[in-house]
Parts: C-alpha cells; sequence; structure tokens
C-alpha cells in the first residue's frame, strides 16, 4: 500500500505524548459530521487518491469508518504520513 500523505494536517506533528493527542486532533479535523471516527468519504475529502484498499488497510475493523486507535495505528505503521 502506498503511503498517503495528511499534508493538510502537518501542524499537529509533535514528539513524545502530545503525538498521541495530535492523533485525536487530527481525527476530529477529519470527523466533519463529529460521530467520532471518519469515513471513507471523509478521509477522501482530505486524500482524494485514497483508494478501497488503503481505506480498509486503515479500518482494521471493517465498520465503514475509521476511530482514533485504528488512525493512531495507520499513523504509527506509517500507512498515514503527516509531512
Amino acid at each position: 500500500m502506498k503511503r498517503i500523505a495528511l499534508l493538510a494536517v502537518a501542524g499537529f506533528v509533535a514528539a513524545g505524548s502530545a503525538f498521541a493527542m495530535a492523533h485525536a486532533d487530527v481525527l476530529a479535523d477529519l470527523d466533519t459530521d463529529g460521530d467520532g471516527a471518519v469515513s471513507q468519504e471523509e478521509l477522501t475529502v482530505l486524500l482524494p487518491d485514497l483508494t478501497d484498499e488503503d481505506f480498509a488497510a486503515i479500518d482494521t475493523s471493517a465498520d465503514g469508518s475509521v476511530d482514533l486507535d485504528e488512525l493512531g495505528a495507520a499513523i504509527d505503521a506509517g500507512l498515514v504520513t503527516m509531512e
């Protein structure tokens, strides 16, 4: 899977425990409907090249949305990068 760059949220990258808080900030920015998770549609607005395969790799629970744990894991694994 290719790396996905979250250029629009690069300002949230920080060291140590602040990095974990950055995951929550990223989720909040992407969650435009306020349901606490990010749908493929919400993520695609920011990442227009996101494929179904990319989203499935991030959405490990396969419930159609990315929660804070999944987003954090994807960032930590380098599937989603903030450059």
